[in-house]
């Protein structure tokens, strides 16, 4: 008998086991199909005060309290978490190891379960056998390859050209917290890429969206348009509706001006409570002819990122009368609403509030499931999930697998890189140095910024202790002998945008990047600057290099933000006055940028060797040894300093002189990223020393 109601009770558990997982593929409502709706004219847009609709605030003042309840949780145990009970976390490994698709991620998984969706391929362009999409805020290009995966295995006699943008994560004034850096797709198919007319990427400057636009003209045939972006709200999550808004606005902005007629839009948006997103809305409503509002299962059920899916572009003729208008408020956001709360029909209201309702329901049943379940783990963090959950896992992800009817792609041939790269994993040196980290608490992040301004000196104490427990073990101080032969037949030089600030960098990890910019702002509010090498010492090591007659040297500053041009013409004329046998000392050289990075390696091809050493007074030395003149050198260097030039006269600067790949898989690297470490150590302990011993920092 017992037997009996065991086996009952598991045939019920998995039936209602297999309806909680089709549940997952059906969060997804209509806001707009086979409605007509209306512009109003252009006299009536912009024109109106800023309003709200009390049933959408309701809804969102009982959601940011839910959220609230998660604010003392420590981010990154909070993160592990509900990744374990995450219903659909088998999905992406399961996919992996069944279909094995090239660079599948969560947004791949939630692209293709999209597509498999919805039609965003449209009749015409399966019919014309070509089409061209664009893809907006893409980094790090899961959607790129996932529509290929699609198209492959759907529609193979589909002609295809793409066309992406994103945050640059080669231009070092990007912000490490505004960017995605992982570039394992961008550095195989930078073609493909535009970063605009100032090398940023920044979508919501307006000469780089038409930079983009003018790109996609080429093909004259976009029938897809995605928008992925986000914007990192960690420290204001309450209002992360209002702080992407623009973002948002930007991007369908783009959308329009590039589809052709019958084409698709696909954007990420989050909540739906404000009239910046309700007007943004019914824009959309109004362009194309279906307008949905989809949560893939793939998508992490605890956040409120939700996809709008547009479909059959009414055409450019129809967009055309508002172009102007929508372009003006592209790069300065209005303060007044898009439309009169009372020119959006009442119909579409009462779906936007059904649909943030909807939504809402979903998010916060799950957020309070898991905090239940995190709240009653074990003293040491661990909590074995129940069997119930790990089923539920496994169901969910051979369902997603039928669901979009995945195969295997026929061919290595048709992937997106067709050489034989593993994009599954970063296949450059830089992933060594990727060190997991302490994630603080939203409230631990607020207290850590109130110390910083408060308390500069304490935030000292503690940077020092954070950037020796990220330091490379058995780190060599001196290294010899390194030759390098990579002259390129040409230089890849890309100018844009001045930066005064190295927010990011291909040459150092994330963590040590963060940390020195605190540590700048703490030296900044204790009304202090620190001079690294400094002026006596370097003028000691001059001494010392004056008694080595076949040595020359170079001086800078670790601390000092120098214009590329200047760099380059004085290696340039170093270069002109160095005799055959000698060498060259580079002192204070920094070996964060591109550029910096690229020009020693243009001109280590007239030595015959490289050092490096580091020492406490100056930083680290770079001894180049035995000048060999290159004319091949000197004809690139003049080439470079022409294009700099020309860059200076508009404004511009040199971002890049080599290709990426060659600087992260050249003999240099792990040196670099090393000295780059111990340099920063060095400056915050040089700094606390400093006021220790009360000696004023010129």
């Amino acid at each position: 008998m017992n037997m009996a109601i065991s086996k009952n009770y598991d045939y019920q558990l998995e039936e209602t086991l297999h309806k909680e997982a089709d549940s997952l593929f059906h969060k997804r409502i209509d806001i707009s199909s086979n409605d007509v709706y209306f512009l109003p004219r252009t006299e009536y847009l912009f024109v109106s005060r800023q309003w709200v609709i009390p049933e959408l605030q309701k809804i969102k003042t009982k959601l940011n309290y839910t959220k609230s309840l998660l604010n003392n949780f420590e981010l990154t145990n909070w993160q592990l978490h509900t990744a374990k009970r995450n219903k659909a976390g088998s999905v992406q490994w399961y996919v992996k190891k069944t279909i094995s698709p090239e660079f599948v991620t969560q947004a791949w998984c939630k692209f293709h379960e999209i597509i498999c969706t919805y039609p965003l391929i449209s009749y015409e362009a399966i019919t014309q056998q070509e089409f061209t999409s664009v893809h907006l805020c893409e980094a790090p290009g899961a959607f790129v390859t996932s529509l290929n995966h699609w198209l492959k295995t759907n529609r193979p006699e589909v002609s295809w050209n793409w066309i992406a943008t994103t945050l640059n994560p080669y231009y070092e004034g990007n912000h490490l917290n505004g960017m995605i850096d992982d570039d394992r797709l961008i550095r195989h198919t930078l073609g493909n890429w535009c970063f605009g007319d100032d090398g940023t990427g920044n979508l919501l400057k307006l000469e780089n969206m038409d930079s983009l636009i003018n790109r996609a003209k080429k093909w004259n045939n976009v029938q897809l348009v995605t928008a992925d972006g986000s914007i990192n709200c960690s420290d204001s999550p309450a209002e992360q509706e209002d702080v992407v808004a623009h973002l948002h606005y930007c991007e369908t902005i783009a959308a329009l001006h590039m589809l052709s007629t019958g084409g698709s839009f696909l954007i990420k948006i989050f909540t739906t409570y404000e009239h910046k997103t309700v007007c943004l809305l019914y824009l959309l409503a109004c362009c194309f002819d279906r307008v949905s509002i989809t949560k893939p299962a793939t998508s992490k059920e605890g956040n409120s990122e939700t996809y709008v899916v547009c479909l059959g572009f009414k055409g450019q003729q129809f967009v055309s009368p508002y172009i102007a208008l929508l372009r003006q408020y592209y790069e300065n956001p209005s303060d007044l609403a898009m439309f009169y709360l009372e020119h959006i029909p009442a119909q579409f209201i009462e779906k936007i509030i059904e649909s943030a309702l909807m939504f809402k329901e979903y998010q916060c049943k799950v957020i309070l499931c898991n905090k239940a379940s995190f709240e009653n783990q074990g003293e040491d963090g661990s909590q074995p999930l129940l069997p119930r959950v790990l089923r539920l896992k496994d169901i969910v992800a051979k369902k997603y697998v039928s669901y979009c009817n995945l195969r295997r792609l026929k061919s290595s041939a048709h992937r997106v890189v067709r050489k034989n790269i593993n994009l599954f994993s970063n296949d450059s040196e830089f992933d060594r140095y990727k060190k997991k980290h302490h994630s603080h608490s939203f409230n631990e992040r607020i207290a850590r910024k109130q110390m910083l301004s408060s308390e500069p000196y304490n935030s000292l104490v503690d940077l020092c202790f954070e950037v020796r427990n990220v330091l490379m073990e058995n780190f060599k101080y001196k290294i010899n002998g390194i030759q390098l032969r990579d002259l390129p037949g040409k230089l890849w030089i890309c100018c844009g945008k001045k930066f005064k600030m190295i927010n990011s960098s291909k040459f150092c990890t994330d963590e040590i990047l963060e940390i020195r910019k605190i540590f700048f702002i703490a030296m900044e509010n204790l009304y202090l600057e620190l001079e690294l090498p400094s002026s006596e010492n370097i003028e000691k090591a001059k001494m010392n290099i004056k008694d080595m007659p076949s040595f020359k040297c170079l001086v800078f500053k670790y601390t000092a933000i120098y214009p590329t041009s200047m760099v380059i013409q004085q290696f340039y004329e170093k270069l002109k006055v160095l005799e055959e046998g000698e060498g060259l000392f580079l002192i204070g050289y920094s070996l964060l940028t591109q550029v910096n990075v690229g020009l020693l390696h243009l001109i280590a091809n007239s030595f015959h060797s490289v050092e490096f050493q580091a020492t406490p007074e100056l930083g680290y030395l770079i001894i180049l040894r035995n000048f060999k003149r290159s004319y091949k050198v000197q004809r690139l260097f003049i080439q470079l300093v022409d294009a700099s030039d020309l860059a200076e006269s508009e404004d511009k600067t040199i971002l890049t002189i080599y290709p990426i790949c060659n600087l992260v898989d050249s003999p240099f690297y792990n040196h670099i990223v090393e000295l780059n470490h111990w340099i920063l150590k060095l400056m915050i302990e040089q700094a606390l020393e400093n006021i220790n011993r009360n000696i004023p920092m010129i």
